[in-house]
């Protein structure tokens, strides 16, 4: 992964909606075989912090909101989201799906299971569940919406999260404020 790097991600390429050379990326290792890479439009990323900057915002973490839950193979997460269900069965496998179709789609993903055992399924107190097959059994967690999330982290933790946007040539205090020519004129 480390000698890859990006490089990974061009291999994917055809597959991409759009040309991974403008896109910023970010890679966690799930595993000793796994890489989650997670891709955003560079252009689009750097308008928001342009924006938030201008307001006298200063931005330490962008961090994706399905990287805010943590999901497994044996714990999933149903997070109601408008007139959709946000559903995530594992770090990069998550999908916005019409409550109808919800249920149709636990089904079908705990069908592909190897292991048969029950599946936690995470859910906000309070929040309406459709008929759920065998197999899940139905968690109520502490948060209600993404807010509740933020809340019931330390800030440190988002400093340091493995799917932070800004790294690299975003990372604050990676731009440089004074001209490289003052350096030795300051010095």
């Amino acid at each position: 992964r480390r000698e890859a790097g990006v490089g990974l991600v061009s291999l994917a390429e055809e597959s991409l909606a759009e040309d991974y050379e403008k896109l910023h990326w970010v890679l966690d290792s799930l595993d000793e075989e796994r890489v989650l890479a997670r891709g955003i439009r560079l252009e689009w990323l750097q308008q928001w912090l342009d924006l938030l900057k201008g307001r006298g915002l200063q931005i330490k973490a962008a961090i994706p909101e399905a990287a805010l839950l943590n999901a497994d193979r044996d714990s999933w997460v149903w997070l109601p989201s408008g007139n959709e269900v946000f559903i995530q069965t594992e770090p990069g496998q998550a999908a916005l799906v019409s409550p109808d179709d919800a249920a149709v789609l636990l089904e079908q993903l705990l069908m592909q299971r190897t292991l048969k055992t029950p599946v936690r399924l995470r859910h906000p107190q309070g929040a309406v569940l459709p008929a759920l097959p065998d197999g899940l059994q139905p968690s109520p967690a502490p948060w209600q919406d993404w807010a509740d999330l933020l809340k019931n982290q330390a800030p440190a933790l988002w400093l340091r999260h493995a799917q932070n946007w800004l790294t690299g040539a975003l990372q604050p205090g990676s731009q440089q404020t004074w001209s490289p020519l003052w350096k030795p004129a300051l010095a």
